[in-house]
């Protein structure tokens, strides 16, 4: 729980990814290409932009990004870089990291052992082994005190106190420490008291006490008891929860079941409607009844995004470590099917399980 990830924006982005012997590139929504899958890494879209990275003579990946044009708009420069965010990246160079801005000049120069994204104007970053927050002119606006924390949400953020030391930039145990939530100015509005804690997402957050797991209100008052093996955040006013014996259903804002424990293996968050499911026939969607709407005919199958989903596809019956991946609209048609005879192959790393 509350592993930074990119979280605080709304992005419509046009640009998927698709790979082709093990390189990654992007396509639009009509399948057109932005660009050739030529890269060894890529992040997603953001704010127009999306990092990629190439390896260089030595084998060590050189990051920069590309626009929805495909064009490289900022070299490969950085030793590792994350999606903007509110007009900032977090890249790292010789070991530090710092912000730059569309242009790719930094901001905030180099100088942290980690950094993530802006939300509501603030970053999260790691000095000293500790987290704390800074705003845009890289001033610590909370010093660093917390073991680990995530973004700010609607004026607040999970963040860890205690806890194991760190290693390259990630926590060794997360839930080593106890968390609770801060405002902007670093003072507990709801004290350090869980075993874990997600983000607040449409007014609830998940967290963690003892064996158990459910949600709470901003006053950290628990609306859903902590009944739960496993409990995601809130998407679309639902929530997928699990029993100790992974049996997964999705429930309501009152912890009611609107979708039954075992019913569907859920295997993706509610997103447009529709949420991904494992079947023994393969993948399909349900809809926010429960409701089988797109039938399992797919190896993997992820959650949509601005109208489409990515699935997988193996070439043959037994596996040999190379899919075919398409992306399918929410009537469950394949619109993006991979050309024939050069497919875009989908490395087994990138057609994982979601």
């Amino acid at each position: 729980m509350a592993v930074p990830q990119l979280e605080c924006h709304s992005d419509n982005s046009d640009g998927f990814e698709v790979w082709r012997d093990d390189k990654v590139g992007f396509i639009d929504s009509t399948g057109g290409l932005i660009a050739e899958s030529k890269y060894d890494r890529a992040g997603v879209f953001s704010e127009g932009l999306a990092p990629v990275a190439m390896a260089d003579g030595h084998q060590r990946l050189q990051w920069g990004f590309i626009n929805l044009k495909g064009e490289q708009v900022i070299p490969m420069q950085f030793d590792w870089a994350r999606e903007f965010s509110e007009g900032l990246a977090p890249v790292e160079v010789s070991g530090k990291s710092g912000f730059i801005d569309t242009h790719g000049v930094f901001k905030i120069s180099p100088q942290f052992e980690d950094a993530f994204w802006f939300c509501e104007g603030l970053a999260a970053v790691r000095k000293g082994g500790r987290v704390g927050f800074i705003d845009k002119s890289g001033s610590f606006v909370i010093p660093p005190q917390f073991g680990e924390a995530g973004q700010f949400i609607d004026g607040v953020a999970a963040v860890m106190i205690g806890g194991k030391h760190y290693r390259f930039g990630w926590p060794l145990d997360l839930h080593s420490g106890k968390w609770g939530f801060v405002d902007k100015r670093g003072e507990w509005v709801i004290q350090p008291s869980f075993d874990s804690a997600d983000k607040f997402a449409e007014g609830l957050a998940a967290v963690k006490v003892g064996s158990g797991e459910g949600y709470i209100d901003k006053t950290g008052t628990f609306v859903i008891a902590p009944q739960f093996h496993y409990a995601v955040d809130f998407s679309e006013n639902l929530a997928r929860v699990a029993d100790d014996t992974f049996q997964w259903g999705a429930i309501n804002k009152k912890g009611e079941y609107v979708i039954p424990l075992g019913l569907w293996a859920i295997a993706g968050d509610f997103s447009e409607g529709l949420a991904p499911v494992e079947t023994d026939k393969g993948w399909g969607y349900i809809d926010n009844s429960g409701m089988l709407v797109i039938p399992p005919q797919f190896d993997w199958a992820f959650s949509f995004h601005n109208g489409l989903a990515k699935v997988c596809l193996r070439q043959h019956p037994v596996w040999d470590g190379h899919t075919n991946d398409g992306y399918i609209n929410r009537q469950g048609t394949l619109i993006l099917k991979p050309p024939q005879p050069k497919p875009w192959a989908v490395s087994q790393s990138s057609c994982a399980a979601p």
